[in-house]
């Protein structure tokens, strides 16, 4: 009997323990289906995030791209991402145009060299003579003048003709022309009166530095600093930008002030002119007084 009754104790305690086991089973379990709903919630709001992301940087990218809808917008712009609009003001339409406001200030310097290779020199006579030194002056500026006066009508009417410069522009062009022509003349009878010969070389010298800096051809933002410079400050500079800005339409303040700029330009040259054969006469008198004394 006492091993039937320690049998029967050992088969409860084992069914106590296996009830116990089981309970802690449950529980068990019941942690774990919490712990996967928890990151079946987990996962929702991960997958909601992301998507949310998406939209975001979907959003962002269709403003950066200048459209909101992906289509064919969003196709031309990535096509052509940068934009670009080109105005010009004051525009030339032939370049012949460009070339004549460049050749013609050119032409009237070298007209203005040849007119004094022809004439002839003030002769001792006309310095000795009693005649005042304005008259002296005036006389051979009357003729060199009125050559390059014709010379600038010429030029003027080549210009239009055959660069196709409208015919509305004829008084401003020929205007700026002859105040060039007349100042080229003086600056070039001031050489002659006071060098001689020798001064149209100089002439030639300032040729050659003043087509090297003037932007006809090619831009005189374009050259070095030195250059642009010296066309700001040159007279043939002051004669191509005036025509430039008459023939393009382009600022009236400027035109004048360069018409303005070769006017002084000529005036000075005529004032240097009377100096000089002034005292070339007052040197003649005294060398012809000298023999006479001895």
């Amino acid at each position: 009997m006492t091993g039937v009754t320690g049998a029967v104790d050992g088969i409860q305690s084992g069914i106590s323990q296996s009830a116990s086991g089981a309970a802690r089973l449950a529980a068990n379990g019941s942690t774990i289906a919490s712990g996967a709903q928890a990151l079946a919630d987990g996962n929702a709001q991960l997958a909601s995030g992301a998507s949310e992301l998406a939209s975001g940087l979907q959003q962002g990218a269709d403003r950066l791209s200048g459209t909101e809808t992906p289509g064919a917008d969003a196709a031309s712009v990535a096509a052509e991402p940068v934009g670009l609009e080109v105005s010009t003001e004051n525009a030339v339409g032939q370049l012949g145009q460009v070339i004549g406001t460049y050749f013609v200030p050119l032409g009237l310097w070298v007209g203005a060299l040849a007119i004094f290779l022809v004439l002839p020199r003030l002769s001792r006579r006309v310095l000795a003579s009693t005649a005042g030194s304005g008259r002296v002056l005036g006389s051979e500026a009357v003729r060199a003048g009125g050559v390059a006066a014709l010379q600038a009508l010429l030029l003027v009417l080549l210009l239009h003709l055959v660069a196709g410069v409208s015919w509305a522009l004829l008084p401003a062009t020929l205007g700026l022309s002859l105040v060039a022509a007349l100042a080229f003349t003086a600056f070039h009878q001031l050489l002659t009166v006071g060098l001689g010969r020798a001064g149209l070389v100089i002439s030639l010298l300032l040729l050659g530095v003043q087509v090297a800096a003037v932007g006809g051809i090619v831009p005189s933002q374009a050259l070095a600093g030195p250059f642009a410079w010296i066309s700001s400050v040159s007279p043939l500079g002051w004669a191509s930008t005036g025509l430039q800005q008459i023939v393009a339409g382009g600022s009236v303040g400027v035109g004048v002030g360069s018409a303005f700029a070769l006017a002084a330009f000529g005036a000075v040259s005529l004032l240097a002119s009377r100096l000089v054969i002034r005292r070339a006469r007052r040197a003649s008198v005294l060398r012809m007084l000298l023999p006479a004394t001895a």
